[in-house]
């Protein structure tokens, strides 16, 4: 049985990796492929590209020149799905983060965290067999944000353990297993019934770090509903730094005051020896190791040594130690547990 799980969960592991989206395509409906209309529906397309890389929904390119933003584009095509035409576009990583960096705010980096989506409608959970259009606006708006939604495999077990009429009572301790089933850092379970008004009146609760969130909403439209409890679940999970900075610079854009520009910082190199101790599995070493490669702070990493439970890796950071110590924090994946002048050792912790 623990053999038949444990195969489960690799096929769940290997099929949804969180960082197989590309956060720098996106496409968008374009009225025909003539080329007039091409340069609008880049613009647009840049916009969307934006959203997945720093979470706000409406970044002011007003003032920005994008007559050659043709020139950012690596590749693109056009594609006729039910009715409509589509072009897609993938943009050069090098402009578009200068164009972020130019309008002060932050990238939200890889990985992003894997959200489980257990929403019951009409009496059925959300997934593949039931209600796929329903589980296709959870992913087509979860997809804007360059996150990836999982859904429930609904087999003997869960069925049995998660009962719909308990849905809005589920406990921590239940959701965790759920969480450690799927291996997702993020649970976000959903109760939707229709009200006296005819309207669609949903219980959301969103198991993320530890905590449980727990708000309603209502809408005429299902679709609605949908989208705006993905637009809440990806604001909670979206890291503090990247919030407040977005936030920061949105609110000094209305008051904004030219300075003189400040003088470019040296480059540091630090070199550095990280062990991770608390690592109970490899699955786990895999998710540890693809953060670390994915911090843009990162330069080099190299696994050093591998033992019980414990990770030893070799890196240079873009930063000081103390910056690196910093950012690990921030990632709340590993828990500094002390430091020296070239090593820190840290503790590997569940966000759910």
């Amino acid at each position: 049985m623990k053999i038949k799980f444990l195969l489960v969960s690799l096929f769940l592991f290997i099929a949804n990796p969180a960082w197989s989206l590309d956060l720098y395509q996106a496409q968008v409906v374009v009225a025909d492929t003539d080329e007039e209309h091409r340069l609008p529906a880049l613009k647009q397309v840049l916009q969307q590209i934006l959203i997945k890389l720093t979470g706000i929904q409406n970044v002011d390119l007003k003032k920005e020149n994008l007559d050659n933003v043709e020139n950012w584009v690596r590749q693109f095509s056009y594609k006729s799905e039910t009715g409509l035409v589509w072009l897609e576009a993938t943009f050069n990583q090098k402009e578009v983060k200068a164009l972020i960096e130019k309008l002060g705010l932050r990238v939200w980096q890889q990985p992003r965290p894997m959200i489980l989506v257990w929403i019951a409608h009409k009496d059925e959970i959300i997934n593949d067999a039931q209600q796929v259009d329903r589980m296709q606006v959870l992913k087509t708006k979860a997809k804007q944000y360059g996150v990836e939604l999982i859904f429930p495999i609904l087999d003997l077990y869960e069925r049995r353990s998660f009962s719909l009429k308990q849905i809005t009572a589920y406990r921590l301790e239940d959701i965790q297993q759920l969480a450690k089933r799927y291996m997702v850092d993020a649970v976000l379970v959903g109760n939707i019934e229709l009200d006296v008004k005819n309207e669609s009146l949903a219980v959301w609760q969103l198991f993320y770090n530890n905590t449980q969130i727990n708000w309603k909403s209502n809408d005429k439209q299902l679709s609605n509903l949908l989208i705006s409890a993905v637009e809440k679940t990806v604001d909670k999970v979206s890291p503090k730094s990247v919030q407040n900075i977005n936030a920061k610079s949105n609110a000094e854009k209305s008051s904004a005051i030219k300075s003189e520009p400040k003088p470019a910082q040296a480059i540091v190199n630090t070199d550095l020896n990280l062990t991770i101790t608390d690592v109970p599995n490899l699955s786990v070493y895999a998710k540890i190791n693809r953060y670390l490669k994915a911090l843009p702070e990162v330069k080099s990493i190299e696994m050093k040594n591998m033992s019980s439970n414990q990770l030893v890796f070799e890196i240079t950071a873009k930063m000081t130690l103390e910056q690196f110590v910093q950012t690990l924090q921030a990632g709340k994946m590993i828990i500094i547990q002390s430091q020296t002048v070239n090593s820190i050792t840290g503790k590997f912790e569940e966000n759910l």
